[in-house]
């Protein structure tokens, strides 16, 4: 869920963001194929799926390492979040169908096409990522320079403050609806009012960046830190455990816990390798394989680390 540096960028992103339609999109790829991927999402309707927001496209994998694209277009999908209490409708920054809405999207056929609007508000159009309540339906987060909130599905938005500095990355709670994490180019913070006010969290508090953040049903916070590595929490007792520091200058950029069992959490490693763990992250396996994953990272132009092929 890695943000869009500048309103500049957002735009520079609508160049690749009208990719012709692939007239079969049930067609079965490896994931190593999968394009540039957003964000990560464990799909609470299908068991042991996962949902991949691209470049091209909304893309669901399983464990076997393979992934199909279930949206009609192949038009861009910055980041996906869907609504709580057995609702299931997806929410999403990107193009709809029509190709010419950006802003806020939905699904109501579980990814297969989307709806689109712009939000009113020349501040709202430029929304860095969107990530709706775990606990209320309809309820979504939004953040750019200010933090947003809609009550409506996206519709209408209110200003509710200021997140912190440079944020990253977004999360809600999946018990108490005012609590929200967010992940930070110094830190992670936690807003126990609904995002009126901040106070730094995640145990290392090294105020590095910490490039994603996610919550679990059972009060369970997932995190990667670049000097602490991955760490877990507990949302009450603000308790913090490094459970795995050996990713060699890998970085983990978007996570996933599977609703149903916050053990099992999901990881995209350089924009491309999809890992598991069903430890909690204390071992990982890249999706499709059964060999314990070890990190391999070489940098690349932009000079952030990603994994080879192996």
């Amino acid at each position: 869920m890695i943000l869009l540096a500048s309103p500049a960028l957002f735009v520079a992103m609508m160049g690749f963001a009208f990719a012709a339609e692939n007239t079969d999109p049930g067609h079965l790829i490896g994931i190593d194929q999968v394009p540039y991927i957003f964000d990560i999402l464990v799909d609470p309707v299908e068991a042991d799926s996962i949902l991949l927001a691209t470049r091209e496209g909304l893309y669901r994998t399983r464990g076997d390492g393979l992934a199909q694209r279930i949206s009609q277009k192949q038009n861009s999908f910055w980041n996906i979040t869907i609504e709580p209490k057995g609702m299931n409708r997806l929410y999403a920054r990107g193009f709809a169908d029509d190709g010419r809405t950006a802003g806020v999207i939905t699904s109501g056929d579980h990814g297969r096409t989307w709806q689109g609007f712009i939000p009113s508000g020349e501040k709202i159009a430029y929304l860095r990522l969107i990530e709706a309540s775990k606990t209320t339906s309809g309820s979504l987060f939004g953040a750019s320079h200010e933090l947003w909130r809609s009550s409506d599905g996206g519709h209408n938005w209110e200003s509710i403050g200021i997140p912190p500095n440079r944020i990253i990355d977004l999360t809600t709670s999946a018990s108490e609806s005012q609590r929200i994490f967010a992940a930070t180019m110094s830190g992670l913070y936690v807003s126990d009012d609904g995002g009126l006010s901040w106070r730094p969290t995640g145990g290392a508090r090294c105020q590095q960046p910490v490039m994603t953040v996610d919550t679990g049903t059972d009060g369970t916070v997932y995190a990667f830190s670049l000097c602490a590595g991955f760490v877990r929490g507990d949302e009450v007792a603000d308790t913090w455990t490094v459970m795995n520091d050996r990713f060699g200058g890998c970085i983990i950029q978007h996570l996933a816990v599977d609703p149903q069992n916050s053990e099992q959490v999901y990881a995209v490693l350089g924009c491309r390798k999809v890992l598991v763990s069903v430890d909690g992250g204390l071992n990982w396996t890249a999706l499709g394989s059964q060999r314990a994953w070890k990190p391999n990272c070489v940098t690349n132009s932009t000079g952030y680390p990603e994994p080879n092929s192996s």
